[in-house]
Order: C-alpha cells, then structure tokens, then sequence
C-alpha cells in the first residue's frame, strides 16, 4: 500500500509540474504577451487561454496539497503536523482559488498577495519549528528554498513593470520545493 501510494505521489506530481510548464508555453506563445509587463493571471482573463491556464492552477494546487500531506504525514517526528497541514491546505486553496476567481477582481488581488508572501513564510516556519526534529540538510533546504522564494521574486519586483517574472521564479521555487519533499520519502 505504501508503494502504491509513492509511487500515485510521484506520478501526479511529476504529471502537474509537465502539465504546467506545457500550458505555461501554450499560454506564452499563444497569447504572445511579454512577460516582463504584464501579471501571469492576464492568462487567465485571456479569451483563448483562460480555461487552460485556470483549470491548471486548480490541478497544481490539489497535487501540491496532496504531495505536502502525504509527505508531513510520512515524516514521524514532526512537531506541530496538524497546524502546518492547515497552513499548507490554505496555501493549496489560495492556488486554487486564483485559478477559480477571474483576474482584475479586488478578491483575487488580495488572494494573491496572501499567497505570495505567506507561502514562503509558511514554509520557513514548518523548517524553523521543526529544525531540532529535521536532519540538518532538510532543515537546511528547506530554509534556503523558502528564503529564496521570497526574495528573488521580491528583487525582480522592483526590477520589471509586470509582476509575471516575480510570479515564475517563486512558482518555480515552488515546484523545486515540491520535488524535493517528493524525493525525501525514506523518512
């Protein structure tokens, strides 16, 4: 059963992560938008694109969840496993919801700040609550991956008009997270 279940995880996971850079591309070259002006969620209020990029955030953020889930309850010395799978179940339902609420929308605004900003948080906290319960080179991971998360998105910020490369580089800091907890399965 456990092998099925890793082996259900890895698959899904890697199959979201195809699927998004796929329909990123799609997105990008259909669209033909720059990235450096405009904000990712304009593909989703984009006539040709918007079911594709919507529905794919919906899918990223189950799988995200799911893989988190399954990789807090596999860990056995975690302190705190209840409150940071709520914590994580909010950021997976942000994901979802910004795919669900059309772009321009005050809500969906907020939502995304709420999700840029407390994801790496989060992450951050789940490392530094448990940092006597980790071995050092998760903890240590862990803490640069959510570190990075927050402050090569917040450099670029200031850097370019559109918030599009804010968006990729933390989305991609979070796939890596993702894949590395998918990895780390012989806790």
């Amino acid at each position: 059963m456990k092998q099925t279940l890793q082996f259900f995880r890895k698959f899904q996971m890697v199959f979201s992560i195809i699927v998004f850079f796929i329909v990123f591309f799609i997105c990008y070259f259909t669209t033909g938008f720059s990235i450096t002006e405009i904000q990712l969620s304009k593909w989703g209020i984009t006539e040709q694109v918007s079911w594709l990029w919507n529905s794919c955030l919906v899918m990223l953020g189950m799988s995200c969840f799911f893989n988190i889930y399954h990789y807090i309850k596999l860990h056995s010395h975690l302190n705190f496993k209840k409150q940071f799978l709520y914590l994580f179940l909010f950021q997976c339902i942000n994901i979802m919801f910004l795919g669900l609420v059309v772009s321009g929308n005050i809500l969906h605004n907020i939502v995304a700040y709420i999700y840029f900003f407390t994801l790496p948080l989060s992450i951050y906290l789940f490392a530094f609550l448990n940092k006597n319960r980790m071995l050092f080179n998760e903890w240590i991971k862990h803490t640069i991956l959510s570190s990075l998360m927050m402050g090569l998105p917040l450099i670029t910020f200031f850097i370019f008009p559109g918030k599009a490369i804010s968006e990729i580089l933390h989305s991609l800091i979070f796939i890596i997270w993702n894949i590395y907890i998918l990895k780390d399965n012989t806790l």
